[in-house]
């Protein structure tokens, strides 16, 4: 899996947890068997920055803790982690109450409208 791709949308990784499921793992040990795994494939992505391999291992790990935990999840439910400025934070409350809309509501319309539309 390539840093930073989203683990819902990649069907070997949700095979794997699977797999690994099967085998009589429990969910701690999927994840932990999975982020060690994965923790090369970032050290050895030289595109990344130390910070943005942070972020990526991040991420990972809270993708594929959502797909031990939550089998159902896929490619249609993923989460997404991205770390903002403390100002941008504010101005996304700001928007989001001014709207009159749940954070995470605002967030979602607001990126279905900037790329393109809501699609399905």
């Amino acid at each position: 899996m390539k840093p930073g791709a989203a683990a819902g949308s990649n069907r070997a990784l949700g095979d794997a947890v699977k797999r690994l499921r099967a085998e009589g793992l429990s969910n701690g040990a999927i994840i932990d068997h999975a982020v060690a795994s994965y923790c090369p494939v970032i050290d050895r992505d030289t595109s990344l920055t130390p910070p943005q391999k942070r972020s990526a291992l991040r991420s990972f790990a809270a993708q594929v803790t959502t797909l031990a935990y939550d089998p159902s999840q896929d490619a249609t439910q993923i989460l997404v982690t991205v770390p903002v400025p403390t100002a941008l934070s504010d101005q996304i409350d700001a928007a989001a109450a001014k709207a009159k809309l749940p954070r995470d509501t605002w967030i979602l319309r607001t990126l279905e409208a900037g790329a393109g539309g809501r699609q399905g």
